[in-house]
Protein backbone atom coordinates (compact mmCIF):
# COMPACT_ATOMS: atom_id res chain seq x y z
CA UNK A 1 0.00 0.00 0.00
CA UNK A 2 1.35 3.62 -1.25
CA UNK A 3 0.00 6.62 -0.21
CA UNK A 4 -1.50 8.60 -3.65
CA UNK A 5 0.28 10.70 -5.07
CA UNK A 6 -0.69 14.08 -5.74
CA UNK A 7 -0.98 14.98 -2.16
CA UNK A 8 2.44 16.68 -1.22
CA UNK A 9 5.48 16.22 -0.33
CA UNK A 10 4.91 15.34 2.85
CA UNK A 11 1.96 13.54 2.94
CA UNK A 12 3.76 9.98 2.64
CA UNK A 13 5.44 10.62 5.53
CA UNK A 14 2.26 11.38 7.89
CA UNK A 15 0.53 8.03 7.12
CA UNK A 16 0.22 6.14 10.28
CA UNK A 17 0.40 2.50 9.03
CA UNK A 18 2.68 2.99 5.62
CA UNK A 19 6.63 3.78 5.86
CA UNK A 20 8.03 6.17 3.59
CA UNK A 21 10.35 4.69 0.63
CA UNK A 22 13.95 6.91 0.67
CA UNK A 23 13.06 8.74 -1.88
CA UNK A 24 10.03 10.62 -0.32
CA UNK A 25 12.23 10.84 2.58
CA UNK A 26 14.70 12.35 0.99
CA UNK A 27 12.71 14.71 -0.82
CA UNK A 28 10.82 15.85 2.38
CA UNK A 29 13.93 16.52 4.49
CA UNK A 30 15.24 18.12 1.34
CA UNK A 31 12.55 20.66 1.46
CA UNK A 32 12.53 21.10 4.74
CA UNK A 33 15.78 21.84 4.92
CA UNK A 34 15.43 24.53 2.38
CA UNK A 35 12.69 26.18 3.79
CA UNK A 36 14.16 26.06 7.17
CA UNK A 37 17.28 27.44 7.04
CA UNK A 38 17.83 28.06 3.22
CA UNK A 39 20.12 25.10 1.98
CA UNK A 40 20.21 21.69 1.30
CA UNK A 41 21.36 19.30 3.74
CA UNK A 42 24.62 18.00 3.62
CA UNK A 43 25.46 13.67 3.16
CA UNK A 44 26.02 13.69 6.70
CA UNK A 45 23.15 15.49 7.94
CA UNK A 46 20.81 13.51 5.52
CA UNK A 47 21.80 10.53 6.62
CA UNK A 48 22.18 11.33 10.30
CA UNK A 49 17.60 12.34 9.72
CA UNK A 50 17.35 9.04 7.51
CA UNK A 51 18.70 7.08 10.38
CA UNK A 52 16.55 8.82 12.98
CA UNK A 53 13.66 8.18 10.78
CA UNK A 54 14.39 4.19 10.97
CA UNK A 55 14.96 4.62 14.64
CA UNK A 56 11.32 6.13 15.56
CA UNK A 57 9.87 3.97 12.78
CA UNK A 58 11.43 0.42 14.04
CA UNK A 59 8.20 0.91 16.45
CA UNK A 60 6.15 0.81 13.83
CA UNK A 61 5.05 4.97 14.50
CA UNK A 62 5.38 6.08 11.26
CA UNK A 63 3.67 9.30 11.43
CA UNK A 64 5.77 10.00 13.96
CA UNK A 65 8.74 9.46 12.94
CA UNK A 66 7.47 11.31 10.04
CA UNK A 67 6.79 14.41 11.95
CA UNK A 68 9.97 13.95 14.32
CA UNK A 69 12.13 14.35 10.89
CA UNK A 70 10.27 17.06 9.60
CA UNK A 71 11.08 19.09 12.93
CA UNK A 72 14.98 17.92 12.76
CA UNK A 73 16.20 20.80 10.64
CA UNK A 74 14.40 23.52 12.76
CA UNK A 75 15.90 23.03 15.67
CA UNK A 76 19.67 22.83 14.23
CA UNK A 77 21.27 25.43 15.88
CA UNK A 78 21.49 27.11 12.26
CA UNK A 79 18.06 27.50 12.57
CA UNK A 80 17.60 28.63 15.49
CA UNK A 81 20.47 31.61 15.56
CA UNK A 82 19.67 32.27 11.86
CA UNK A 83 19.53 35.96 10.89
CA UNK A 84 18.21 37.94 7.98
CA UNK A 85 20.27 40.37 5.90
CA UNK A 86 18.33 43.64 5.67
CA UNK A 87 18.71 44.65 1.88
CA UNK A 88 19.75 48.32 2.59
Amino acid sequence: MRVRRGNGTFAPLMHPHVRANKEELEKAVRQQYQAAIARQPGEKELASVLALYDDIARDGDYSLAGKTILMAPMLTPEAILRFEVGMG
